[in-house]
């Protein structure tokens, strides 16, 4: 069941990649083992009841979570609409 769900995870992932190297936003070029990389490198922590991301995102990072449809204000604690989950 693991495995379905990676399955679908990834062809979802290299769809949006697709798309998004047809609009052009990203310049250089992303295969879909570099995006998980990328992905792969944030990390987050829960304290005090709150999410709070170990290091900054990059310019990159936060180029491919746009592309695949995470809003980033998810991720920023530093974003007005941040919810604490």
């Amino acid at each position: 069941m693991l495995a379905f769900l990676g399955l679908i995870f990834r062809k979802h992932i290299l769809s949006k990649l697709k798309e998004y190297k047809k609009t052009n936003k990203i310049k250089k070029t992303v295969t879909l083992n570099v995006a998980l990389e990328m992905l792969s490198d944030i990390e987050c922590v829960k304290q005090d009841g709150k999410w709070i991301l170990n290091k900054a995102l990059t310019k990159d990072q936060k180029t491919l979570i746009e592309c695949i449809g995470i809003p980033i204000y998810c991720l920023d604690p530093q974003s007005p609409k941040f919810t604490n989950i």
